[in-house]
This record gives C-alpha cells, structure tokens and sequence, in this order.
C-alpha cells in the first residue's frame, strides 16, 4: 500500500514538472511591485512631504509623481526633477507630473519635487531615492522629454562642467560634462576645433536684446531677446551664499537646440588658478587665456551620447570663484556659430554688488 502511495505521489510530481498536467504558460506571472496606487494606466510615486532617505523604490515604466506637501505649505506650483533635471511642473492641486522612466538609463535616480511661491521662490522641496528597473521591457522608439528642432535634438544635460577636486569643494558632474570627455577634439577636424576669442560676430538674426540681474548673486548678463532663462541654483545644492546656476535657452529650456549654463561656486581662500588647475589636472589640457581680465580655460569638443553635440567650456578664476559656463550645441550646425553666441554672452558678464 504505501508503495502503492508513493509509486502515485511521483507519477504526479513528474507530470507537474513537465508540464503535461500544468503548464507554466497557463499559471498568470507574478505582477511587479507597485509603488503607490495605481492612476488610470500609470504607477503612482509619492514625493514629500520630507527626504525619503531610505530604501529606494522601484518604478518603471510611465510613473505620475505626486508632490506631498506639508499642511503649512501652499506653493503656486510643484517642479520635479530627477537628477537635476527638469521632468515636468504642475499649477494646481494634485500637484503631479508623468515621468517616462525610459528617458533615463536604468539604475538609482534622485527624484526632487520643488515647490515655488508666484515670485519662482522655493518655498519647500524633499527628493526620494529611486531604482529604475526598465531593462526587461523593449526599449522605448522615442524619449518623451526631448525637443525638438525636427527630431534630433535630445534633452538639455542637467549639469554644467563640474569642479571635480577644487580645495573645499567637491562637485558632481555628468558623463557629458566629466574631465574625462572635456579635453581633445573628440573627432573634430582642425577647422571646427574653434578657439574662445570673444570676438566672433554674432550668427546672423540674433542679438542679445534681453537683460538677466540677480541683486542675490550679483551680476548681469546678455541674452537673446526671444529666449528666457531658468534659475537652477537649488538644484545644485549650494554651499555658500554666492553660488548660483543659471540656464538660458529659447521656451521651452528643456527642449531649447542650445543650452548655455552660467554657474558660479566659491573656492577655498587663496585658490588661484595655478592651484585650481593643479586639483584639477584635466584643464591642464585646454586653452589658458584671460577672460573678463581673469586667468581661464576653454574648450570645445565634440560628444556622441545621449547624442551627438557640440560643447563650448570656459571655467574663469576670479576674486575666489569658479565661473563654471558652457555652451552644448544640438542644432549639427558649425560649431563656429554657437560658439560666438556663447562668447558675446560670456563678454556681456558685469559683476554688480551682492544684496543684502
């Protein structure tokens, strides 16, 4: 009998296993983990109302970010970021967005939701750690952040050209921008490898019409009468009360063909630019000339990812800063031309005195 029972026991077990009973196609897969609830078709992610500085969570796909905001804050609107980079922005409660995960590479992100009171001023902001999980779905045909001149132009990059290892500061920069793609040509011939003269004329239809002055960071610049500007300063987190970062470009910013960032942080007391470049050995490599009376490094190179562009660089040492500013060209015209819109921008720098 109990050979009877055992003899049946393995009869049913193999034909489980082979599927001739049960077949591993009919039992319904196991549904992914959900963060948040569900709206309509999207997964849901909850930002705020303080840090998530935890596990990260796991989204894929189209995700709606939602801005949790504490009960004593009433923002005119919610920008969400992810990485420093701009996703979307709402004016009215729910303050949320949809964020296509596809249009970044898979891996943990930082996801930011910053609300602004109706002067753009930030009045609260938290950030959550995610993990983008993409790589078993097929590849998205298109990203959905991109701009776009025809279709060829890809997103704005979030960061300017970093300060890797300046005394006292310690700066992150993205793979476009990083020291090991800021020197040499990158496959540029020697007619498109521009040198930064400030003398170039304009490229025809354009003029700096328009005026940006911040009394907070204490300077003026020039810009093209049909673009605007965006400030980003929250974005990189500064250190010191003169730090600052600001982007121009046409309207939308993060589908502009042309992006010029304007970035200023503090060094260490008695950083010149003999030591900045002795910390920072990669501009050892580019161009020493004197910008706005100051000792710089320029360079112009060329980048194949996320697509091909065209980046103007410039870092100016000046009475105990780095004026980080670059120029990233999409529009696969001459460099020549970007370049002279970046270096009549760049020649139209004015310091003014700080507010109080």
């Amino acid at each position: 009998m109990r050979i009877h029972i055992a003899f049946c026991f393995w009869i049913c077990l193999l034909t489980t296993a082979t599927g001739e009973l049960v077949k591993a196609q009919d039992i319904p897969p196991t549904p992914p983990p959900m963060i948040g609830p569900r709206l309509g078709s999207s997964r849901s992610l909850k930002v705020g109302p303080k840090d998530i500085t935890n596990l990260a969570r796991k989204i894929r796909g189209k995700t709606t970010l939602a801005a949790v905001l504490p009960e004593n804050v009433v923002p005119n609107s919610v920008e969400f970021q992810v990485d420093g980079r701009f996703i979307g922005s709402s004016k009215a409660s729910p303050f949320q967005v949809e964020f296509d995960t596809t249009t970044v590479s898979d891996g943990p992100h930082l996801i930011k939701a910053i609300g602004r009171d109706d002067t753009n001023k930030e009045v609260w902001s938290a950030f959550v750690k995610v993990e983008i999980t993409n790589s078993a779905r097929p590849p998205a045909s298109s990203p959905v952040m991109g701009p776009r001149v025809g279709s060829n132009v890809p997103n704005v990059p979030s960061q300017p050209s970093g300060i890797n290892d300046v005394p006292g500061r310690s700066e992150v920069s993205d793979s476009a921008t990083s020291p090991q793609n800021l020197g040499g040509s990158m496959g540029m011939s020697e007619g498109d490898k521009p040198a930064f003269s400030s003398s170039s004329p304009l490229p025809v239809g354009l003029s700096l019409d328009s005026v940006y002055e911040s009394g907070d960071y204490g300077f003026s610049i020039r810009y093209p009468g049909m673009w605007t500007f965006r400030d980003q300063t929250a974005a990189m987190k500064p250190k010191s009360r003169t730090d600052f970062w600001v982007q121009f470009g046409s309207d939308p910013i993060e589908k502009t063909p042309i992006v010029i960032n304007i970035r200023r942080v503090k060094l260490q007391e008695g950083t010149d630019a003999r030591r900045f470049a002795k910390y920072n050995a990669y501009v050892k490599s580019w161009q020493a000339k004197t910008v706005l009376g100051s000792p710089a490094f320029s360079t112009t190179s060329r980048v194949l990812r996320p697509k091909p562009a065209i980046i103007h660089r410039l870092i100016i040492i000046k009475k105990g800063h780095a004026w980080m500013l670059n120029c990233t060209d999409y529009t696969g015209g001459s460099p020549k031309e970007s370049l002279a819109l970046f270096e009549s921008i760049v020649a139209s720098i004015k310091e003014t005195a700080i507010g109080p």
